[in-house]
């Protein structure tokens, strides 16, 4: 078994991207889904653009790589990235969002169809409801995780 792309935050960006529009509903597409760390050239960002419309994806640090037979020939890869997405648009535009970024995680959970080598893709979702400002924003959690055999 091949070991998974570990640039995650890449890999959803550009699933999110590719995928998008793709089901029955074919919501609006956001004017921007980018990586955090940087720009549309590929050079560092310094801070976060924040449009009326966008989806930000980050890595998190974390990356687990755990043993877990007794003779310690199988190990367990994961890894994490942090999606954001907002809209200053409207309630139901979030929600409209939201489910778009659902279907695609959906589609795409389990082998052969999750990206990058992966065999599973977990998600989840907080809504935030910040309609005091005129923002509504989501914050998603993407998990991939496989399991790699060290003798073949």
């Amino acid at each position: 078994m091949s070991t998974p792309t570990r640039d995650v935050a890449k890999l959803t960006r550009d699933l999110i991207d590719e995928q998008w529009g793709e089901g029955d509903t074919d919501p609006r597409k956001p004017d921007y889904i980018e990586l955090v760390t940087e720009d549309e050239q590929g050079n560092a960002r310094k801070r976060v653009r924040r449009t009326n419309e966008y989806i930000h994806v980050a890595e998190e640090q974390e990356r687990g790589n755990e043993y877990t037979d007794f003779q310690r020939n199988t190990r367990n890869l994961t890894g994490y990235c942090y999606v954001e997405f907002s809209t200053n648009e409207s309630r139901s535009r979030r929600e409209e969002m939201y489910d778009e970024l659902d279907r695609i995680a959906v589609a795409h959970r389990k082998r052969p169809d999750t990206p990058g080598g992966w065999d599973d893709l977990k998600f989840s979702a907080k809504i935030v409801d910040d309609e005091n400002f005129g923002w509504w924003v989501g914050e998603l959690n993407f998990e991939y995780t496989k399991r790699k055999d060290l003798i073949d």
